[in-house]
């Protein structure tokens, strides 16, 4: 018997199908992995990344109905992390502009959206901790906190989120809304970090 996140009409498959260009974009807007990798822009990119984070995560955890899907918003943030690596590498996040341009979210499918892309993030930033420890020398306690994600547990974390993200989004309307948020936020990072100059 197929597991539901295998069956080709998934959300999972719809979310990496439908937003294959926008995810390319975003993902070359950043380019974390070219092999000149500097720690100059390396914590540019964090400095970015924290008023993007914070600003959506904020946004996500202030949603009120989270029953539904039962799923914590809370215990899967993110910037605290930027914050902490920023912190070891010299910066401060509080002095760091936050993101006005994010995702609206008036339903939960909006929400789930917006988490496929911030949770399918933590397995990129797996490869993204191994190269900055390679080129940069960084560890998690050293300003690759972000990047190291949850750690042995983001494998884990992964296949949860997509459980219960295909549990919720069976019907096509729930499906739509789900795939414009993730559509949505790549599109609102890369446009964040355009204007933040890493580009």
């Amino acid at each position: 018997m197929k597991s539901p996140l295998c069956e080709p009409n998934s959300i999972l498959v719809r979310l990496r199908e439908e937003t294959r260009a926008e995810h390319s974009a975003a993902a070359r807007a950043i380019d974390l992995l070219n092999a000149t990798l500097d720690i100059v822009y390396y914590r540019k990119v964090l400095d970015i990344f924290y008023g993007y984070y914070r600003s959506l995560e904020n946004v996500i955890c202030e949603f009120g109905d989270w029953s539904e899907p039962s799923l914590s918003p809370h215990d899967r943030t993110k910037s605290h992390l930027l914050a902490e690596d920023i912190s070891a590498l010299g910066g401060a996040s509080a002095e760091l502009p936050l993101c006005a341009d994010v995702p609206h979210i008036a339903h939960t499918a909006d929400g789930l959206g917006c988490l496929y892309v911030l949770e399918g993030a933590t397995l990129g930033g797996q490869i993204i901790c191994r190269h900055a420890r390679d080129v940069l020398r960084l560890t998690p306690a050293t300003g690759c906190r972000f990047f190291h994600g949850y750690g042995e547990r983001t494998g884990d974390m992964w296949r949860a989120f997509g459980t219960t993200l295909t549990g919720y989004a069976r019907d096509g309307a729930t499906q739509d809304r789900v795939v414009a948020a993730a559509r949505d936020t790549f599109v609102t990072l890369r446009q964040w970090c355009e204007r933040g100059g890493i580009v």
